[in-house]
């Protein structure tokens, strides 16, 4: 496993935690929000795994408890959606449910370390 760029993560998720959330976009706001898609779902597929394996440095059981039910939602968007591709075929809310995993998993790759 190749180390987690926690910088770039954090640059992610916070553009897409500040983009719009409802309302038409600009095609230049509609490209804009399905590269940083495609950022978070590649981040989630790397952490995914990262996360899996520091579970068990994870020493209280709630917190545990909690690592488990923000993996099992990351492998979900996985599973569900295809990586996003050109276009803006994704509805707002899905960048931003991306956007809270993203920086979910980080905090508990942080915790774990």
């Amino acid at each position: 496993m190749s180390a987690v760029d926690a910088r770039q993560i954090r640059r992610t998720y916070t553009a897409a935690l500040a983009g719009p959330r409802t309302g038409t976009l600009s095609p230049a706001a509609a490209e804009e929000r399905a590269r940083l898609a495609g950022l978070l779902y590649g981040q989630l597929q790397h952490l995914v795994p990262v996360v899996e394996a520091e579970l068990p440095r994870i020493d209280s059981r709630f917190s545990q408890s909690a690592a488990q039910y923000v993996l099992t939602e990351a492998r979900a968007v996985l599973y569900d959606l295809d990586a996003p591709s050109g276009g803006d075929t994704r509805p707002a809310k899905t960048v931003f449910d991306l956007a809270t995993l993203a920086r979910s998993l980080l905090v508990l790759h942080e915790y774990a370390a």
